[in-house]
C-alpha cells in the first residue's frame, strides 16, 4: 500500500483519537505546545555507540543495524517529502535534526508487562527530536511514526513526548474491507 494511502486511512481511523498522536497505531503523546517544522531538518544523527546495534532478538535471519534503519529513513524521507537529508554518527541531537539511539530496555514493556524490543520513545521540541528505540527494530517503529506524523500534520510534528509499546510481543494489524467476507467463506466459481 503506498504511504499517502496509508495516510488517509489513518486519518479516516485516528479521528477520535484523543491525547495521542494520530496513526497506526495511535502513539500516546503529551503535547507540550508547539511543533518541529519538517522542512527546517538539517540532519538525522545515529548514536554512535550504538549504530552498529543489532536486533538479535526478533525472527530475521541478518537484522539492520541502526544505521541501516536510520539510511532506510532518510530514503524514506526524501521519497515522501523530497528532502534529502544526510545520516552521520554523534552523540547527541543537532539543532534541527533527528536523534535515533537505543534506551534503557527496562523502560519498554507491552500491555501485559513484558520487555518488547518493538517499543520506542519520541521527544519532539521545536528543534529537534528524539527517537529511542528499546532496540534498533524499536528505533524502526519509531521512524515510522515520524513519517506518518509528518503526512498527517503537513510536515508540522507536535512538540511532546511518547512512549509506544505493542501490546503484545509483536506488533502487527489486520484490515478488514467492505470485501472481508469474501476471504470467510469458500469461493466458488460458475459452471
Amino acid at each position: 500500500m503506498e504511504f499517502k494511502a496509508l495516510a488517509g486511512i489513518i486519518l479516516l481511523w485516528g479521528a477520535t483519537a484523543v491525547a495521542d498522536l494520530t496513526g497506526i497505531p495511535t502513539v500516546p503523546f503529551t503535547e507540550t505546545g508547539g511543533h518541529f517544522d519538517i522542512s527546517k531538518l538539517l540532519s538525522i544523527t545515529v548514536d554512535a555507540a550504538h549504530c552498529e546495534a543489532r536486533d538479535n532478538d526478533g525472527s530475521t535471519l541478518i537484522p539492520p543495524t541502526l544505521q541501516e534503519f536510520a539510511q532506510t529513513f532518510s530514503a524514506d524521507l526524501k521519497e515522501n517529502t523530497g528532502k534529502h537529508v544526510s545520516v552521520g554518527t554523534g552523540d547527541g541531537c543537532e539543532q534541527h535534526g533527528i536523534y535515533i539511539t537505543i534506551g534503557n530496555s527496562s523502560e519498554y514493556v507491552d500491555a501485559a508487562g513484558r520487555w518488547t524490543n518493538e517499543a520506542y520513545k519520541l521527544d519532539v521540541t521545536e528543534t529537534g527530536i528524539t527517537i529511542t528505540g528499546a532496540s534498533p527494530l524499536g528505533a524502526w517503529w519509531g521512524t515510522r511514526s515520524v513519517l506518518q506524523q509528518i503526512a498527517l500534520n503537513d510536515g508540522k510534528i507536535p512538540a511532546g513526548k511518547g512512549v509506544d509499546a505493542p501490546g503484545w510481543g509483536t506488533r502487527g494489524i489486520m484490515v478488514c474491507g467492505p470485501h472481508s467476507s469474501r476471504w470467510q467463506t469458500p469461493l466458488t466459481s460458475a459452471a
